[in-house]
């Protein structure tokens, strides 16, 4: 007893040495300001960044200017702290031994009209960077026949959007000299939309920002990427057709299933290496909670790995010179000097718990929460779980509400991420009606019941995370007037028998990585003999394993 009330009362005395020495010390963080200049292209994602960042950090004031044409060549301006821009701008910079970083990626797309006659052999067949070269750089040969084996004579009216880098990008991908390209340039990303839109035999070249609608979500009614047969088999195979929205064309090029030479950088740029606290503060945000907002504005996010290279180099070369010099030697002696006293007393508390209960015998514990098993799966009483792994609910209204269940958030680790459809779009059970995304990498979830759409959660978008930390109440999806409740419950799960569902889960969760041929951090153990999954499971690996996880696991258990 005298132990607990000593330890209690040191450790009083600690907490309120180091408040008092946050209070005290609290202005060594410092305040300030960033001034960044942001290209035309990139001032309202820029913007955004700069709103959301200074919501988290609001001792730091980001100040976004966009750049003007008038100052070509002068994108660091006096008083500029950073800049961000694409390669059109970076591309033609006189001097380009300024520092730089890579802080996401553009892509440049083929555009054609969707009453184009050959819409479905171009969108089966795809088009080949070859047969591409001899229509853009021929202009007897600007037919649609040299695109698909027709006998058809059809011209092909191509345009290219003049911006600097992007003919290059293009001369690149078709191996033939920029000078030789024969299109027609429009200035800017309107004017391509416009010609495109109005001619049904025009092929485009243009940013894939230029032809998005104004919510970013799809391309601009009329108008359809033009699928790339990138291994030139003269099919468009499976893992080549990323062309069925937005989201998914940002997935693929992600992954790799675009060709490189059209895509580009998006660039943090600077006089110097910054070292300021606050500058470097606000280029690790973009480099982590900043990426989800690339894809909803057209461009796409880094590898993991990727950031986290960036970020380490960041932490490198910060200074504290610009941080306010504190200096506390007393309070600090002081809370070392408890802190060792407390310890002394947590020492001499185990060690009496030992003299009073030994331990029975035994080969060990695994750290708490570092494995995943039935037990770490929560399943609360009164909802229905489905075979997709969400659970649906009917309030006393009738309207069903829908979440994803705890297996799937322990496998996938934090989400950064959810993409969701809209209020009164309908939707049948067992197709997709949720993208969970983290850090790029995504799963797609199915709906537990068929209904109409009535509302969907959009705290989400912003505070993603919930999915994981209350995936039954603050984390919930959607809200569903469903159509066929009675019949559709007959395949779900409640509680007992969820939890006996969940057992053939965890066997099918081992076997998929005892199976799938990777390396997965558990060396050689046998995890159909006994071996626990860690949590978090998925989270360490690369979009490869999270798309055979999709296709084995996810649509598997349909």
């Amino acid at each position: 007893m005298k132990i607990k009330i000593f330890l209690t009362v040191t450790l009083a005395i600690v907490c309120f040495s180091i408040q008092s020495t946050l209070v005290t010390g609290n202005n060594t963080r410092s305040t300030g300001t960033v001034n960044v200049v942001a290209t035309p292209d990139l001032y309202n994602l820029t913007k955004t960044w700069a709103a959301v960042f200074q919501k988290l950090h609001p001792e730091i004031q980001v100040n976004v200017v966009k750049y003007s044409p008038e100052n070509k060549g002068r994108i660091i301006q006096p008083g500029t702290d950073l800049s961000f821009a694409t390669d059109e701008y970076y591309n033609v910079l006189p001097d380009n031994n300024m520092w730089k970083m890579v802080i996401g990626r553009d892509a440049i797309v083929p555009v054609i009209n969707t009453q184009n006659p050959y819409l479905k052999e171009l969108n089966n067949q795809g088009i080949t960077a070859k047969n591409l070269a001899i229509l853009m750089g021929n202009p007897q040969s600007q037919k649609w026949s040299t695109l698909l084996d027709i006998g058809e004579t059809s011209p092909v009216h191509c345009y290219i959007l003049n911006d600097g880098s992007l003919p290059g990008n293009v001369a690149n991908f078709l191996n033939i000299n920029v000078n030789e390209l024969i299109a027609v340039q429009v200035a800017n990303g309107s004017e391509m939309v416009s010609a495109l839109s109005k001619d049904p035999n025009a092929l485009g070249f243009c940013r894939l920002t230029d032809v998005l609608n104004v919510k970013k979500e799809a391309l601009v009614p009329g108008l359809s990427l033009l699928p790339i047969d990138k291994n030139g088999n003269g099919h468009l195979d499976n893992f080549e057709n990323i062309y069925t929205g937005v989201n998914e064309f940002l997935h693929g090029v992600w992954l790799g299933k675009y060709p490189a030479a059209l895509t580009r950088s998006i660039y943090s740029l600077a006089p110097a290496t910054p070292e300021n606290e606050n500058q470097v503060a606000f280029l690790k945000w973009v480099l982590a909670e900043g990426q989800s907002y690339l894809n909803p504005n057209g461009y796409f996010d880094l590898s993991s790995s990727e950031r986290e290279a960036k970020s380490a180099l960041l932490d490198k070369n910060i200074t504290l010179a610009a941080v306010p010099e504190r200096n506390f030697p007393l309070q600090t002696a002081m809370i070392i000097l408890l802190l060792v006293i407390f310890a002394g007393g947590v020492i001499a508390w185990m060690i009496s718990m030992m003299r009073v209960k030994k331990p029975s015998g035994g080969t060990g514990i695994s750290s708490a929460g570092s494995s995943f098993n039935e037990k770490a799966v929560k399943a609360p009483k009164g909802l229905w779980f489905d075979r997709t792994h969400t659970w649906a609910f009917m309030e006393k209204d009738g309207i069903v509400r829908v979440g994803i269940d705890d297996f799937l958030q322990h496998i996938t680790g934090p989400l950064t991420r959810v993409k969701m459809k809209y209020p009164g779009e309908w939707v049948q059970k067992g197709e997709v009606i949720l993208t969970i995304v983290q850090n790029g990498k995504q799963l797609s979830i199915c709906s537990p019941v068929s209904g109409t759409i009535r509302s969907h959660n959009n705290i989400l978008n912003n505070q993603t995370s919930i999915l994981n930390t209350a995936p039954f109440s603050e984390g919930w999806v959607y809200t569903i007037e469903p159509s066929n409740w009675m019949r559709e419950t007959q395949f779900m799960f409640m509680a007992e028998k969820y939890t006996e569902w969940l057992k053939q889960e965890f066997t099918r969760l081992k076997d998929f990585f005892a199976n799938t041929g990777i390396a997965t951090g558990y060396a050689t153990v046998a995890l159909q003999d006994g071996g626990e999954l860690n949590d978090n499971v998925l989270s360490h690996f690369g979009p490869e394993v999270w798309e055979d996880f999709q296709v084995k696991f996810i649509d598997a258990s349909k």
